[in-house]
């Protein structure tokens, strides 16, 4: 059964049998996710989550980042894991068809802080964690992804629990009762992307997979056969799987050596990302306005135009996913940051004129190759005056076969965390994640992250 052969790798896999790649890709993207949050946490979703928070009370288990405050695990692993997710800048699993680490991390920090966890602990359950997204995710997408659910909303869910019940130090037996009871508490709806229930789905998720280890280590039992039973989890979301050939894969090899995860340039949908990539090389390389443009097409696969829903945006997360917003951005600014995605700035009648000029179209030759792809994108821009000018760029920088350099994800976290952090602090940040193996606990990393706690 799969819940029980998922258990059996997360509870015999030994910290020193994961080699040393795994765990220094494993760090990055806990630094990644670790920036991501601090960013979000200054978000309108941190504010009403923070408020619904201190509404409900309880006891003072863990620490919200960003904020200074400590919440309940349950609370605390939501606030986190939502706004890690906020501002859609998070890694990605091709995989898993969704964004790992953001499902990952909160819960194992919070667990980790509250029952006083290595951080080689930590970091052995994120790696089990994220072999069940990615391993479980490829077995069942494309069929969950188009079915509308959320793939990083529903798997995050189980990845979380596995997560947590490593931690926690749960055995096989309990272990599979905590996949089951997370199997009937997945949820989350591809309808709501582009507002703020998108980067809820992620806190959501970790917020439940918490839950049911919390509840299978009280005693609470689930079916064994709830992930591959008749009515289980990949019957419902997907058309089924081969329970074997998931389990045969686990850790042969490691999903973070391949496929890997990706590390995002931008605080935007990852299907607008080969667009972009492109768009500006163009621009730098032929000097090009907006006003020389007539016309951008971007021909895509499916996916990325089934992900890419508002081609006039009217908030600005909505502009995450819209690729003439994206593009109109890049091709007018030559970048794209976290300052942009506004309502002003989706609002700039000026940059309305130039995202009429940015079309999304189906390329026939990604058609073919199925619904499930990396977002391939070919960009044509036509001038008002020459020769129209093309650029396909198959893998966006940050992924695995094109990647950020360690150094250009050290700037990220900069950048993030310095919305909500003095420099020394960031540098000391830095300097605690990149040690995570050898943190005897995780005491000095969680106040760094609040602000109002001492360092």
């Amino acid at each position: 059964m799969l819940a029980r052969g998922l258990a059996e790798f997360a509870a015999s896999l030994k910290p020193d049998a994961i080699p040393p790649e795994v765990i220094e890709r494993a760090t990055a993207c806990i630094l990644d996710c670790l920036g991501a949050a601090l960013a979000g946490s200054s978000t309108a979703l941190a504010q009403g989550l923070l408020q619904m928070i201190e509404q409900e009370g309880g006891h003072q288990e863990a620490t919200l980042i960003g904020r200074g405050g400590r919440a309940t695990m349950r609370q605390t692993v939501l606030y986190n894991g939502a706004i890690a997710h906020a501002l859609d800048y998070d890694d990605v699993s091709w995989s898993m068809n969704g964004h790992p680490s953001v499902t990952l991390v909160p819960p194992v920090l919070a667990i980790g802080e509250r029952f006083g966890r290595a951080g080689r602990e930590l970091l052995t359950a994120f790696v089990v964690g994220l072999e069940l997204e990615g391993k479980l995710g490829a077995a069942v997408n494309p069929d969950l992804y188009r079915r509308g659910w959320h793939a990083t909303a529903v798997l995050g869910t189980l990845g979380a629990a596995l997560a947590s019940a490593r931690l926690l130090a749960l055995d096989v037996g309990a272990t599979t009762h905590a996949l089951g009871i997370a199997a009937s508490l997945a949820a989350g709806l591809r309808e709501n992307f582009g507002t703020m229930t998108k980067p809820l789905h992620a806190g959501r998720a970790g917020e439940s997979g918490v839950a049911a280890a919390l509840l299978a280590r009280a005693g609470l039992t689930a079916s064994a056969q709830a992930l591959d039973g008749p009515f289980g989890f990949t019957q419902v979301f997907s058309e089924g799987v081969d329970a074997e050939k998931v389990l045969a894969v686990l850790g042969r090899p490691f999903e973070l050596v391949h496929p890997g995860v990706v590390f995002k340039r931008f605080p935007s949908c990852a299907g607008t990302h080969p667009a972009l990539d492109a768009v500006l090389a163009l621009a730098v390389e032929f000097d090009l306005r907006a006003a020389d443009v007539e016309l951008v097409e971007c021909a895509t696969d499916l996916q990325t135009r089934d992900m890419l829903i508002y081609p006039e945006p009217r908030t600005g997360l909505e502009g995450k996913f819209s690729m003439p917003f994206c593009v109109a951005v890049a091709l007018r600014d030559r970048r794209l940051g976290l300052a942009d995605f506004t309502e002003d700035k989706v609002r700039d009648p000026d940059l309305a004129e130039v995202m009429r000029r940015v079309r999304l179209t189906v390329d026939p030759e990604l058609e073919r190759s199925g619904y499930l792809s990396r977002s391939a994108t070919t960009v044509t821009i036509r001038l008002r005056d020459g020769p129209a000018l093309a650029r396909r760029v198959d893998l966006a920088r940050g992924n695995p076969e094109n990647p950020l350099s360690r150094e250009e994800l050290v700037e990220k976290f900069r950048d993030c965390a310095r919305t909500v952090l003095p420099p020394a602090r960031i540098q000391a940040c830095l300097e605690q994640v990149l040690a995570l193996d050898r943190l005897p606990d995780l005491t000095s990393l969680v106040a760094l992250l609040a602000p109002g706690q001492e360092s």
